[in-house]
């Protein structure tokens, strides 16, 4: 229904046994949230208490020109796959805009669990659209949104966004270093003694969480968990979200990006500062997400943690956690750590000359890692407090080895590796030693092994193949893609392809499509990654990603699979990963060793796993076939869900038969049952939540 004015309620039941109202309503043209009240009561008579009132919509957006990489030749079609461009680096081409409300009606809309309050008459820069509010039955959150388009050819951008008005007497975070945080802005009106007004503070908190203290409550503001994260290569935490004073004694609270990158100066990474594409005519979706609460600091941050699993990945009978692509100079740290103290002990079978360093560059503030212990790097404790079991390490990229040489060096370097995944390797956490070699096939190209092996990437002209050392170990050499192929054969490995169709991938796969190595099983498939990153999109992969995947499949007389992948460079154990990452459930009774990794390789080989950024979890998957076939799927998820669906093909057509589960409240479980055509080649299964966040199956071949 479409509303005039100012006076509209809404009601929902929030979370155990919490009820809320809103109130909404146009005043001068400015969509308003005249008050935000809640009851505990389970009565029929309620007593309203006041949380917040008279909000309004707080949004900038700072636009860019998304451009080719004339470094690698680009077409100008590829612009939206383009990795190495720094729209903020052109500052000539930059504007920041700050949203305008030219309101007039808005329009009240219940689908499924959720209440959507969408205002018209929005402007803001290049952009045009509406405001949106949206609260779910059965949760504590509110949604805010700009829902805009603009009719660019190659717009990109970041934005900050979120509602200002809140009578907030503090604020209080997690920082960096795991401690409690607290700001003080003055007398409970927000007008803090040293007041800035008008000046955007940005929070470096942990989980990415920023709680505002209330008279009768609190609110906490955090970006939507993954889709708010374009590509960085490093999780350094940028202060994703802020507050800001205002001279009316109140405050606004927020998401936003900054403009520069910060801490990246000597990195490798520094070239990524990727923004959001917005292609001409989509309509981007410019969220910020917050929680309600009655209690104090620890119930909204617990009652926000809950949507992420308290930023964890949650264990699941059967499976083990993997991630995947990391350019850490693990074994060059290792062994310069242990040559330090005097232990030479990490060498291979004698002294390796040191291979050039990857700059560190500089640390977000706090300083170094804090390790778990004297000799773990911090990191390793960071990615086991995220519940991760496996980490699938890329190492000699960038200078941190002699990637080149086919000799003795090699050889001692990679023993190096093996022993550095070793000492801090065990049953519950196992690093393995891989390799992005990027050699002879083109495009990048990752490899997985069963156990150690001996190889460089290059062949000499007198080279054998392979060659057996001193001690009797095979030696691998490759100097052609035939050799490759050989490599793969002898140990029974897989490569995959990370980053298609961008970032120095930009024409593969469709370039070795039929090839040898392509149409193998010892080709694996391809990475996942939510890159380029686009707020238009309903699933994290729309785009290059599942479209790459739907085309190998069509392409192949075999099942390709698809892993996700993070691919980025050290960190410490500040950093703030979650946002960033996906990760693969892998069935897997039991634990692998660095030494023998045969049930891994072949659980993946047969796409025995499934990906998710954390939230939704897939816990049984069957595909039946016949003149009719079908899927049978466990679900479980934590924010209010969206959509789930079945991909499937003959071969050439693609076709989505999509279920609606907006009518599912948060925190759930649910046996899925969707039906496909018959005489199809290959299904999928993918499912998203309201903050796009999800989970997929790989295909299966019928």
């Amino acid at each position: 229904m479409k509303m005039i004015g100012k006076g509209t309620w809404v009601y929902w039941a929030g979370e155990n046994g919490m009820r809320w109202r809103m109130q909404l309503g146009i005043v001068n043209g400015l969509p308003t949230i005249h008050a935000i009240q809640y009851s505990a009561s389970t009565e029929n008579s309620f007593k309203w208490e006041w949380l917040a009132s008279n909000l309004v919509p707080d949004y900038e957006v700072t636009t860019g020109i998304r451009k080719m990489d004339d470094m690698l030749g680009h077409k100008y079609e590829w612009r939206w796959y383009t990795y190495n461009d720094l729209p903020m680096s052109r500052p000539e081409e930059m504007e920041t805009a700050a949203a305008r409300f030219y309101s007039k009606t808005y329009e009240v809309q219940r689908r499924g669990l959720r209440t959507e309050i969408t205002f018209d008459g929005v402007k803001m820069g290049y952009f045009s659209g509406s405001f949106r509010i949206t609260v779910y039955e059965g949760s504590d959150l509110l949604r805010a949104d700009i829902l805009a388009s603009n009719n660019q050819p190659s717009l990109c951008y970041i934005y900050r966004g979120g509602l200002k008005g809140f009578a907030a007497s503090g604020i209080d975070y997690i920082n960096a270093q795991r401690k409690r945080q607290s700001i003080d802005l003055g007398d409970g009106a927000g007008a803090g003694a040293n007041a800035e007004y008008g000046r955007i503070v940005p929070v470096r908190a942990r989980n990415r969480t920023m709680v505002a203290r209330l008279e009768a409550g609190s609110i906490a503001v955090f970006p939507p968990p993954h889709s708010f994260f374009f590509a960085r290569q490093l999780e350094i935490n940028l202060g994703f979200v802020y507050y800001k004073q205002n001279r009316d004694g109140c405050i606004a609270l927020g998401v936003r990006h900054s403009e520069q990158s910060e801490y990246y100066e000597t990195l490798s990474s520094k070239r990524s500062w990727a923004c959001y594409n917005a292609p001409p005519g989509t309509v981007q979706k410019m969220a910020a997400f917050f929680y309600l609460s009655s209690g104090d600091f620890e119930a909204s941050y617990a009652g926000t943690m809950a949507y992420t699993r308290g930023d964890c990945f949650k264990r699941l009978d059967g499976y083990k956690t993997m991630t995947n692509h990391f350019h850490m100079a693990f074994s060059e740290t290792w062994a310069n750590d242990k040559a330090a103290q005097g232990d030479k002990s990490a060498q291979g079978d004698k002294s390796v000359p040191a291979g050039k360093s990857v700059p560190a560059g500089k640390t977000a503030p706090g300083g170094e890692s804090t390790p778990c212990d004297k000799s773990a790097p911090g990191w390793i404790k960071l990615f086991k407090e995220a519940g991760i079991d496996i980490v699938y390490l890329n190492d000699f990229h960038g200078g941190d080895g002699h990637e080149n040489d086919n000799g003795e060096v090699r050889i001692q370097e990679l023993k190096t590796y093996f022993n550095a995944c070793r000492a801090h390797s065990d049953g519950s956490f196992l690093i393995i030693p891989g390799e992005e070699p990027n050699c002879h096939i083109g495009g990048h190209w990752n490899l997985l092994l069963r156990k150690p092996a001996l190889y460089s990437r290059t062949r000499g002209e007198a080279q054998p193949f392979v060659e057996i050392t001193a001690d009797g170990s095979k030696y691998y050499h490759m100097g052609s893609p035939e050799d490759v192929y050989n490599f793969l054969e002898a140990e029974d490995a897989i490569a995959f392809l990370p980053h298609p169709r961008t970032k120095s991938s930009e024409a593969y796969p469709d370039r070795y499509k039929n090839s040898k190595l392509f149409k193998s099983k010892y080709f694996m498939g391809m990475g996942f990654r939510y890159m380029p990153a686009d707020l238009s999109f309903k699933r994290l992969g729309d785009g290059r990603n599942f479209s790459t995947l739907d085309d190998m499949n069509n392409w192949s007389d075999h099942a390709k699979y698809i892993m996700g992948e993070v691919d980025t460079y050290k960190k410490t154990y500040e950093y703030d990963l979650y946002g960033d990452f996906n990760i693969n459930y892998v069935k897997l009774p039991d634990m692998p060793t660095v030494d023998d990794c045969s049930d891994l390789v072949t659980a993946i080989k047969n796409g025995d796993m499934f990906v998710t950024t954390g939230e939704v979890l897939i816990k049984k998957f069957v595909v039946e076939g016949g003149s009719v076939g079908s899927i049978a799927v466990d679900l479980e998820w934590t924010f209010p869900m969206d959509f789930c669906e079945v991909v499937y093909s003959d071969g050439e057509y693609i076709g989505h038969n999509i279920i609606d589960m907006s009518d599912r409240a948060p925190f759930g479980e649910a046996t899925i049952n969707i039906g496909f055509p018959g005489g199809m080649k290959w299904v999928r299964f993918t499912a998203w939540d309201c903050a796009t966040n999800g989970a997929f199956t790989q295909p299966v071949f019928l």
